[in-house]
């Protein structure tokens, strides 16, 4: 678990993508969904709204970003 991000009172989750292709090179990317009552609804990660979260793209190709988030939170 991530813990809560927005402060709803709801735990997030954190998701790991480091297979994301930005700019011609494996960037990886790391998602925040906020978490809702009742549970998650199937969401697209590269569609979401600020509502439902974030992702973080890195900087630079294989730079691991999203490769190791299982320790977060």
């Amino acid at each position: 678990g991530l813990s809560d991000v927005n402060n709803d009172g709801i735990d997030d989750l954190i998701i790991g993508d480091i297979q994301t292709y930005v700019y011609a090179g494996q960037n990886g990317t790391g998602f925040v969904v906020y978490g809702q009552k009742g549970g998650l609804p199937n969401i697209n990660l590269y569609q979401m709204t600020t509502a439902q979260g974030f992702g973080v793209i890195g900087d630079s190709d294989l730079g691991g970003c999203g490769w190791s988030v299982s320790r977060a939170g």
